[in-house]
């Protein structure tokens, strides 16, 4: 067991991008026995449990840390956007977290805002999703549009009824130059291959 905190940490997300999941979490449970109640291991495992197709588990765990207020804006945005990438009707039960992340507004991050605008935009709340977006992007103090951006952009221009705009907006993003399945690009990509298979209006 490595004896700097670092260094084990470093050794942990080795392996959980490696998707050696048994192997991450034998470690995490040796990593919560030293340290308990950390961010760090819910974060961990929530991302497994997000793989395996259990995100209504890491939900409900960060409901619990964050009720016991134990959960950092961290966690509780990081569950909330590992939903924008899971089917079905769970990112409604994240939208509360996505919230929580960004209260109060004026404590935000940049990129708890983004996550917030969009899964406001995933949700169909365009006029929320436009709100959040513009504080994200004032609070990053940037002039041009990020990548990640467009990417909300153009689910709120889809949203409304303007698909070649929304195209546009998606072929911003780049493909990222190491594998993540939690990137902005794979939303884009998916949402390009909806208006690709949709009847024209």
């Amino acid at each position: 067991m490595p004896g700097d905190k670092a260094l084990w940490e470093r050794l942990i997300g080795a392996l959980y991008w490696a998707k050696h999941h048994p192997d991450t979490l034998a470690e995490l449970d040796a990593y919560d026995a030293k340290y308990p109640d950390n961010d760090f291991s819910s974060g961990m495992r929530d991302g497994i449990d997000r793989r395996e197709g259990r995100l209504t588990v890491a939900i409900t765990r960060a409901q619990t840390r964050f009720a016991a207020h134990q959960a950092s804006r961290g966690q509780l945005n990081n569950v909330a956007w590992d939903a924008l990438f899971v089917p079905g009707d769970l990112l409604r039960s994240a939208l509360p977290l996505a919230q929580a992340a960004c209260d109060p507004e004026t404590a935000a991050s940049s990129g708890s805002l983004h996550t917030l605008a969009t899964v406001y935009a995933e949700l169909g709340e365009y006029g929320k999703a436009r709100s959040s977006l513009r504080q994200s992007m004032q609070k990053r103090g940037g002039t041009d549009i990020s990548e990640a951006e467009w990417y909300t952009w153009g689910r709120i221009a889809e949203g409304l009824g303007f698909r070649d705009e929304a195209r546009v907006a998606y072929q911003h993003l780049e493909k990222p130059r190491f594998t993540s399945d939690v990137s902005t690009y794979e939303l884009a990509q998916k949402r390009l291959s909806v208006l690709k298979n949709a009847p024209k209006p």
